[in-house]
């Protein structure tokens, strides 16, 4: 394992046998760990040989082993304070030239070269401000373990030794946006009532009314001309009043480009959140009720990483190519939409992407005076990457 060779070509991806990747997201934060399973002897008694085979049948038993281990050695602290990890996934792995695979665990494998990837997940609510990682696994062997913290700016590379055992991510970035699922408003439909004005002028109708029987004056023709000038002057001043928004609403080709792009970018923008409680509320925000558990699964689904052991993308981009009104007699507002989205995640070491194009009939409906995907028909769904 520790052989090197000159020729750069040969060179590995991953030169350790223990790596520490650490992902500092929005909503997460996720530490993820490369570790080669006989390095661990100084440890753990694992009682093989090392020209012992690992049974595929002893690898479930094994990885067990291997992260309740790590998971007690592994000291995370997020703005001071000690977070307790949650296992999220745990592969044996295959470090090639191209990068890291997930093994078949069907099949037995060389103790030797058995690596195991570890991943801990801590959900936020923000991005943190410091993270700190205390690294005490040192033998022989083990002098340096490379690390990459990775934040929206991108990566940073770290080594850290026995004597800079910690590694230290601080928060400097200053334009960020977090994500953001933001309801879409219809137009209202607004009907101005002048309410001042109306109440000066009925009670001028009804002053004048009372005093019509009286001898005339100037006097009396005087105030009733002034209490017209009044009722004018208060027209600017009105109540607006919101009229119901019919379910059939007809909207330009451009705003109706704009709303399914904001409807569709909303759906996948709430897989950003890791929570499933948050993830079911923002998909609310722009789904109605009917279809969110349809929406959450195959919006989910679309975005995971199978060879990557079911890691899931964040959206990146979503591209609206087209949205042409569809009449199906249904009596909602229809489009037949294609549209593109791109996805990534950092995951060791790596950066990894998916691509998808659908195409789909949307209906929606104002509900409170808010957008929401009522039914989807996919007719196409092609995997670009």
């Amino acid at each position: 394992w520790y052989s090197k060779f000159l020729n750069r070509n040969l060179a590995r991806h991953h030169k350790s046998s223990f790596m520490s990747f650490l992902y500092v997201e929005d909503f997460e934060v996720r530490h993820e760990l490369v570790v080669r399973i006989k390095d661990l002897d100084h440890w753990l008694d694992l009682d093989f040989g090392i020209e012992d085979k690992l049974d595929f049948r002893e690898l479930d038993s094994i990885r067990t082993l291997v992260t309740d281990f790590l998971i007690q050695r592994n000291q995370v602290y997020i703005d001071g304070r000690a977070a307790p990890a949650t296992l999220d996934k745990a592969h044996f792995i295959e470090v090639k030239l191209s990068g890291i695979q997930i093994l078949d665990e069907n099949s037995s494998m060389d103790y030797a070269s058995a690596i195991l990837g570890v991943i801990f997940v801590y959900p936020r609510e923000q991005i943190p401000q410091k993270v700190e990682v205390h690294w005490d696994l040192w033998s022989d062997q083990i002098t340096r373990i490379p690390c990459v913290m990775h934040d929206p700016a991108g990566p940073m590379p770290y080594d850290i030794t026995p004597d800079d055992s910690i590694l230290v991510y601080n928060n400097y970035l200053t334009n960020h946006t977090p994500p953001t699922v933001a309801e879409i408003r219809t137009d209202p439909r607004l009907l101005r009532l002048p309410v001042f004005s109306l109440l000066t002028f009925g009670l001028l109708v009804y002053w004048f009314r009372k005093v019509k029987r009286a001898k005339g004056s100037f006097k009396r023709w005087g105030l009733l001309v002034l209490g017209l000038v009044i009722g004018i002057l208060l027209i600017p001043i009105s109540w607006k009043v919101e009229l119901p928004v019919s379910k059939t609403t007809n909207l330009s080709p451009d705003n109706s480009h704009a709303l399914v792009n904001s409807v569709l970018k909303n759906v996948y923008r709430s897989f950003d959140f890791k929570r499933e409680s948050d993830i079911y509320d923002k998909l609310a925000v722009s789904v109605s009720g009917d279809l969110l558990s349809e929406i959450y699964i195959q919006a989910k689904q679309s975005m995971v990483l199978e060879q990557q052991g079911g890691i899931q993308v964040n959206l990146d981009t979503i591209h609206v190519d087209s949205v042409v009104p569809w009449d199906d007699n249904e009596g909602d507002t229809s489009y037949k939409c294609l549209w593109k989205v791109t996805g990534k995640v950092g995951h060791w070491g790596h950066i990894h992407s998916r691509i998808n194009q659908y195409a789909a009939i949307l209906r929606l409906n104002p509900e409170n005076g808010v957008w929401k995907l009522n039914d989807i028909e996919i007719l196409e769904e092609i995997r670009l990457n």
